[in-house]
């Protein structure tokens, strides 16, 4: 300014002063060229955005400002930075798409198919927190099914039924009054009768399983239990591996599950759990301590018998000396 106009050099202009100015191109003009237009297929935020076209969420931030933190529908138009090219087809993000076989979270997905919730949650934002429906396709990184082969496997093994907290492990049914009111499980529903049966042909013979726990015996729901001294050792009754001991079901406490190879036994109300999922143990073997289904309750081990495909089976037939 100084350098066009040194006449006014450190003098005060008075109203009217003419002053001369630097030419300058249109800064509307500018703004238009730095950005392009980005329609919203499906639903989503800006940084749901950023991560499709690869660009800074603040910068998608600082073009559009009235749309920071919000939920956008299909069909906003976003503006996105020149250098981000505008797409005009669905987005490439590195997924594929898992159907959800049996009712779950994201977290169970998440957990049968060895990736992070996050990424569920940020692939999948309107299933979050939503508990999804047999048949609900899921978002899922592509690299875990590189690993996986198979978006839908035909059959899948009891080690993945376990693990679907909301499905298998509740599938285990609650063991006490309620279990009246309850109807069964969704997957035994639908189950032929004929299958059923076929399924509960066992490999071992009745009255061929020692006690887990010596105690007095009584029928409870589709299991026993097992009323004795608390701390008191609990022994699995046949070879096999651990493919659950948590206490993730409150009406359970701590539970173990042992996968023998055709059945599963089932053991809960324990005071403390001695074997992690994985463990190989051995019949006799001491896996958990007798507990307490509640603090005003007596000393029980709750037990359950079940073929591999989950159908429940009498522990009194499998057991010796449960009458």
């Amino acid at each position: 300014m100084e350098e066009l106009n040194p006449e006014l050099k450190g003098k005060w202009l008075k109203k009217g002063t003419v002053v001369k100015i630097p030419k300058q191109e249109h800064k509307k003009e500018k703004e238009e060229e730095s950005y392009t237009v980005y329609k919203i297929k499906k639903g989503g935020r800006l940084e749901h955005v950023a991560r499709t076209l690869g660009v800074s969420k603040k910068e998608l931030e600082r073009l559009n400002p009235e749309l920071k933190g919000k939920w956008l529908s299909a069909g906003t138009e976003v503006k996105v930075p020149v250098k981000a090219k505008k797409e005009e087809e669905e987005p490439k993000v590195s997924y594929k798409t898992y159907v959800v076989q049996k009712s779950a979270k994201l977290e169970h997905v998440a957990k049968k198919l060895g990736v992070s919730q996050r990424e569920l949650e940020e692939l999948n934002p309107e299933l979050k927190g939503k508990w999804l429906k047999k048949g609900t396709v899921v978002k899922v990184p592509v690299k875990v099914e590189e690993k996986k082969q198979a978006v839908r496997p035909v059959e899948k093994p009891l080690e993945e039924k376990v693990e679907e907290k909301g499905q298998a492990i509740r599938s285990v049914e609650k063991p006490s009054e309620e279990k009246k009111q309850e109807s069964p499980s969704k997957a035994e529903a639908e189950m032929p009768q004929e299958k059923k049966q076929e399924d509960a042909k066992m490999k071992i013979s009745k009255n061929s399983l020692p006690m887990p726990v010596d105690g007095k015996v009584s029928k409870n729901g589709r299991g026993i239990t097992i009323v004795t001294d608390c701390g008191k050792p609990v022994k699995a009754v046949d070879n096999g591996r651990v493919i659950y001991s948590g206490g993730d079901l409150k009406a359970y406490g701590n539970m173990v599950i042992v996968d023998h190879g055709d059945f599963i036994s089932i053991y809960a109300y324990n005071e403390k759990n001695l074997v992690k999922r994985g463990d190989r143990v051995s019949k006799g073997q001491q896996i958990a301590l007798v507990g307490r289904k509640t603090e005003r309750e007596e000393c029980m081990l709750y037990f359950e018998l079940r073929s591999k495909e989950g159908v429940p089976l009498d522990p009194t037939e499998y057991i010796r000396n449960t009458q």
